[in-house]
């Protein structure tokens, strides 16, 4: 799984920045994938290196466990009236709960698929 992340990372990578930067450049900077403050050091390090261990911690470890419990171990076992697309509309709702990076939604749409058709097929969110 990890290597079709990687493979899906790299193949949406084109149309996420073309996303970015033609669809939803009206977007304030702070939400765009280039963000030009850390390139120009108008941050201090400090901060810089707080921001990434927090970020490490929240985004790395806490929230994606807080989302597999919700998407996978919740709400998908109770879309099993949608039948074999009821991975891809749980795939779709996750996508979208990320409403803040829209030039991501396909990538996270592809990269949560094929998690929530594992999920549904062994019937385990682990």
């Amino acid at each position: 799984m990890l290597a079709a992340a990687f493979a899906i990372l790299f193949a949406t990578m084109p149309l996420s920045e073309f996303l970015a930067e033609r669809v939803f450049f009206w977007l304030p900077p702070y939400l765009l994938p280039s963000w030009e403050a850390f390139e120009t050091g108008a941050v201090a390090p400090g901060l810089v290196l707080f921001a990434l261990l927090a970020k490490l911690i929240f985004d790395g470890l806490a929230f994606p466990i807080f989302e597999e419990m919700y998407f996978r171990g919740f709400l998908l076992p109770r879309m099993s009236y949608l039948g074999v697309f009821a991975p891809a509309a749980n795939a779709l709702f996750f996508a979208a709960g990320h409403f803040w990076q829209p030039y991501n939604w396909p990538l996270i749409f592809l990269l949560v698929l094929i998690n929530s058709y594992v999920v549904w097929w062994k019937r385990n969110i682990k």
